[in-house]
């Protein structure tokens, strides 16, 4: 199993990489630090042919020598972790796909589920009226006079995703501060109240995965945790196709 959640996504080796770089550089650089303490404390001890003497580490030479280890901290570490650092947040967050070639899903949090919306045959998502809200019956808001809403397919707590297919979700909060966490895709963004944020992810691998709230949102937020199920693009119609029969059956 190792000592991450499998990871299932495109971009989830870099995140994993900087991890691992962090701890082997880190590692490293402890060990030679204590290395250099251990050394020092016993060869400069007080010992009955040696005098300890006490060195205020401000003379030239020690100078020189502490501006040299921390210039090669900073560029062995500090410049090594910020540049594979800066690569992975590039591919996580800024090379987002295009909408035309994604699954686009609207991801609605509220004290404490997930709601999720994929648009309907039209393509288009209902809109929403954050005075509209009601966490029971209307947890999007959605407007009722608008036509493009009427084929918008919603549902709480899981969600499904075809694999090997970008999918972007755009995300809202009804009352608190949210995150929304994906542990198997390496990735997470705040979901606040008043605006939308965004993250994109691809599967590579079928299976169910867990998805949960990394912000401290309320007494019920051990509770707010929901599935990404991925699936063939088959089954993903399918459960397409369930969805749009189960919502007809409502109004029947």
């Amino acid at each position: 199993m190792g000592l991450f959640p499998e990871d299932v996504s495109t971009t989830g080796h870099m995140i994993d990489g900087v991890f691992w770089l962090a701890m082997w550089l880190t590692g490293v650089t402890f060990l030679i630090i204590v290395g250099i303490l251990v050394v020092a404390m016993v060869r400069f001890r007080e010992r009955p042919d040696h005098k300890a003497r006490f060195v205020r580490g401000d003379s030239r030479k020690a100078v020189v020598r502490t501006l040299i280890f921390a210039s090669v901290v900073f560029v062995v570490l500090d410049l090594n972790l910020a540049y594979y650092d800066f690569k992975a947040f590039e591919a996580v967050v800024s090379d987002a796909p295009s909408e035309d070639e994604a699954l686009v899903i609207d991801v609605r949090a509220q004290q404490f589920a997930w709601n999720f919306r994929f648009a309907g045959d039209d393509g288009k998502f209902g809109k929403t009226d954050k005075k509209l809200v009601n966490n029971e019956t209307n947890r999007y808001g959605l407007v009722d006079e608008d036509p493009a809403g009427e084929d918008d397919l919603t549902s709480i707590g899981i969600i499904y995703i075809p694999v090997n297919k970008p999918v972007i979700f755009k995300m809202s909060s009804n009352d608190v501060i949210h995150s929304f966490f994906l542990p198997n895709f390496r990735i997470k963004q705040d979901v606040l109240p008043g605006m939308t944020t965004m993250l994109h992810i691809e599967a590579t691998k079928t299976g169910s995965f867990e998805i949960v709230c990394a912000e401290l949102c309320g007494l019920g937020h051990y509770s707010m945790r929901g599935q990404i199920d991925v699936v063939s693009e088959e089954d993903f119609k399918k459960k397409i196709d369930e969805m749009k029969a189960a919502k007809e059956d409502e109004f029947f």
